[in-house]
């Protein structure tokens, strides 16, 4: 067996020193790779995190604005209701004056007649037109 060759062997060192340099290369940029990954990673579930406690405030506001509404819209409903109330007793009230008034007219109407036929003249034997 012949022994390999000194400029072999130093070849072969180049090559695997330069391959090791290589990998070196690769790992340091994998490394590099992997912390703006992470990063990245980490930036997203900060991102995410604000999300759930901005949907989670939003959810709470759009709570309080249907206790709001419904309020408001009770209050409508009762002012309604009180419209309504008042609407029927002024309606019933003038019905009730109306009615008074009805019943003065008529009794004015029946004392002018009688007033009217108590001051006619009454003649008799005269036949009438």
């Amino acid at each position: 067996m012949a022994s390999p060759s000194n400029t072999t062997m130093e070849d072969l060192k180049t090559l695997i020193l330069a391959v090791d340099s290589k990998v070196n290369k690769f790992n340091e940029k994998l490394d590099t790779i992997e912390n703006k990954f992470s990063n990245l990673v980490q930036e997203v579930k900060q991102d995410v995190t604000q999300v759930k406690l901005d949907v989670s405030e939003t959810g709470q506001a759009l709570k309080e604005l249907r206790q709001d509404h419904d309020e408001l819209q009770r209050g409508v409903e009762a002012m309604e209701l009180n419209v309504q109330s008042l609407e029927v007793e002024k309606f019933e009230s003038m019905r009730q004056s109306f009615e008074t008034d009805m019943k003065n007219l008529k009794g004015k109407q029946l004392h002018l007649e009688k007033h009217d036929r108590k001051y006619n003249a009454l003649v008799y034997g005269m036949p009438e037109k």
